[in-house]
């Protein structure tokens, strides 16, 4: 016998017949709170009732149940007796939600033993239909997570939203603070997007080689820093690189010592101290990295909510690297489908928990084909449906990898392709090869300051691990003039 709460389902539907001004509640509610046929009927009438503009009384109720089909009752069942036994040894009409809280608890144990049960005749049957183990754990995780005790959120009038947006406004304002949402550390980007939301599905891509993961590492790393406006937990789901390989990047990058000497060991006194340095400094970043090789959208979720059950912690933003890697909650005809399905998971997850989603994927390589190797939203791999579901796409480009020119060593372009909600454009950067890591060039006062980010003095304000200012050419605005030396040392760029 499944779960079920007889008589917080009479209270509720007894409440509503003896206190009609109540009624307009308990027609919002599912009717499959209900698990009584009898009590799913009475329900059903009752919404009739009110939908109709007809009045909330015993004969109206037992009348409307005539018109209603419930499986499992038959028509002309429900007689006034029925309405008047529910309305017997009530509690107070205050306690109407903790009641409705125990039909919503009884209707997710419901649930879950029936995903149970469906979940074990799939194994039991899974040789004879030839269906791969995971697929069947993977979809009992989706179906797991679908399930909600309650949906706090309803439809409201545009008005309401409106004032309840510009009070926030206010708030913000009295602070004394913009509202940029979490900020990339690249501040000509979070000018242009105001920095990521929740709800949003962002889209980092490039062709290999381009620094999709380095880029995100970098904005993890700076979201999840104890600098002023930061702080905030971030989650990086690697998929292509192990968690050791994302340590190393990260320790070259906030120590400024050569990745290259960092992962063979061939550092000085100077270099280990800078290490150590930074590895201790690491402690205060709200940082997780979790490099399980095989995720669907379904199996991060429910990592997040495994980890916010046992470390009541949930993140404020996460990263996936890369969309291509991650496997289909369920298998599709063709690799766009899969694609697609995973896109719309990844945006539905972003939704749900109301926090960003960064996701890198791949280009094409036919974009390899064109004289014009800057890339267009097009080049996504399998893109139709990651074009539609992402608030933001920003690709990434390098042109001294195609051409090889020391004027463009070291120059790099994040362009935005798509903004849902604010300009494209194109963001020029700095790619620093012997930290794998990006900086943003600041326009302020046209002199160059490179710095580690740790050092005697503690940590900078930037990200990247340095702090670079350039100057433009003037008329040319995608153009940057790269000095070549400061404090007469040569740049390694």
């Amino acid at each position: 016998m499944f779960p079920q709460h007889k008589y917080a389902e009479q209270s509720v539907l007894g409440l509503c017949v003896n206190e009609p001004e109540i009624s307009h509640k308990v027609t919002k509610l599912n009717n499959d709170l209900f698990y009584e046929p009898k009590n799913k009927a009475i329900h059903l009438a009752i919404r009739k009732c009110v939908l109709e503009n007809y009045g909330i009384d015993t004969f109206t109720i037992v009348n409307m149940t005539k018109t209603i089909k419930v499986k499992g009752l038959q028509t002309n069942s429900i007689v006034a007796m029925d309405l008047i036994e529910l309305q017997e040894n009530l509690p107070a009409k205050a306690q109407l939600p903790a009641y409705v809280k125990m039909l919503e608890e009884a209707q997710s144990q419901r649930e879950i033993l029936t995903m149970c049960q469906y979940t074990a005749e799939k194994m039991r049957d899974r040789l004879y239909y030839q269906t791969e183990i995971d697929e069947i754990v993977d979809g009992f995780k989706k179906s797991l997570f679908r399930i909600k005790v309650s949906d706090e959120r309803v439809a409201e009038y545009a008005h309401i939203t409106a004032v309840k947006t510009v009070e926030k406004m206010e708030v913000t304002l009295k602070n004394g603070r913009q509202d940029i949402g979490i900020p990339s550390g690249f501040p000509d980007f979070d000018e242009k997007s105001s920095g990521f939301r929740g709800g949003q599905l962002i889209v980092f891509c490039g062709r290999p080689g381009m620094g999709k993961t380095s880029l995100a590492l970098d904005i993890c790393t700076h979201a999840s820093s104890p600098k002023p406006g930061c702080g905030f937990l971030s989650y990086f789901f690697s998929l292509e690189m192990s968690s050791e390989e994302i340590s190393a990047r990260l320790l070259s990058k906030l120590s400024g010592v050569n990745l290259k000497n960092l992962r063979t060991a061939d550092l000085s006194s100077g270099d280990l101290k800078a290490i150590s340095s930074a590895a201790l400094g690491m402690v205060d970043y709200k940082l997780v990295i979790d490099d399980s090789p095989l995720l669907t959208p379904a199996t991060i979720k429910a990592k997040i909510m495994e980890r916010q059950a046992l470390h009541e912690e949930k993140p404020d933003i996460i990263f996936i690297d890369y969309l291509q890697l991650l496997a289909p909650s369920q298998n599709q005809n063709s690799r766009e489908r899969e694609v697609a399905s995973m896109s719309r998971d990844l945006k539905l997850l972003a939704r749900e928990l109301n926090i960003p989603v960064v996701v890198m994927s791949q280009l094409n390589r036919e974009l390899e084909k064109r004289p014009n190797k800057r890339p267009i939203m097009a080049d996504i791999r399998e893109s139709g449906a990651v074009e539609q579901d992402a608030d933001i796409i920003v690709a990434l480009y390098q042109p001294f990898l195609y051409t090889n020119s020391p004027n463009d060593q070291g120059k790099a372009e994040a362009i935005i392709l798509k903004q849902r909600n604010g300009p494209i454009g194109v963001i020029p950067m700095i790619w620093r090869p012997e930290t794998s890591s990006f900086t943003s060039p600041l326009t302020s006062n046209g002199g160059v300051n490179v710095r580690p980010m740790f050092g005697s003095s503690g940590p900078v304000d930037y990200c990247g691990g340095l702090e670079v200012e350039y100057t433009c050419v003037p008329g040319e605005e995608d153009e940057t003039s790269f000095p070549e030396t400061v404090n007469n040392e040569e740049l390694p760029f």
